[in-house]
């Protein structure tokens, strides 16, 4: 029994993936978080199509279409300067959730989008990990070039 759970968080650990990129944009705070609270138009910037479905209390539920994989994501303004969601119900991933924090700098602001998420037991852990890195560096690029020509 002891070698089945030693086993178990062993995969879950092996399994486990934490992705923080980064980005200077010259744009003001404010405006970067207002672009990415336009939350049907995200796709000028991620490989996917978005769609609101509902809300709740503070909670904005959409719709998400990648790759031909829908799924749900809850997304929550938690202050200022920060978004936060998670996937709700089932998704191409495990345990979905990321936080993007827009620090207002002197010039511009600094993003920081932190990902956490569990492969499923047939997806490599490593090329997911390199399959959502790359999509998020992308997006991030086009972010910057959005928000910094506005």
């Amino acid at each position: 029994m002891l070698a089945l759970i030693v086993g178990h968080r062993y995969e879950s650990i092996l399994m486990a993936i934490c992705i923080l990129q980064s980005q200077h944009i010259h744009s003001s705070a404010e405006t970067v978080l207002s672009t990415l609270c336009d939350h049907v138009r995200l796709n000028r910037f991620f490989n996917a199509s978005f769609s609101i479905i509902s809300a709740e209390e503070g909670v904005v539920r959409r719709q998400v279409t990648m790759l031909g994989y829908q799924f749900i994501e809850h997304v929550k303004q938690t202050d200022l300067y920060t978004l936060e969601y998670y996937i709700a119900g089932p998704s191409p991933v495990k345990n979905h959730s990321a936080m993007i924090k827009v620090n207002p700098l002197k010039a511009g602001c600094q993003l920081t989008y932190l990902i956490h998420c569990d492969a499923k037991w047939w997806q490599p852990t490593w090329l997911l990990r390199l399959l959502i890195t790359h999509d998020l560096k992308k997006a991030l690029i086009k972010l910057k070039a959005y928000c910094d020509a506005s």
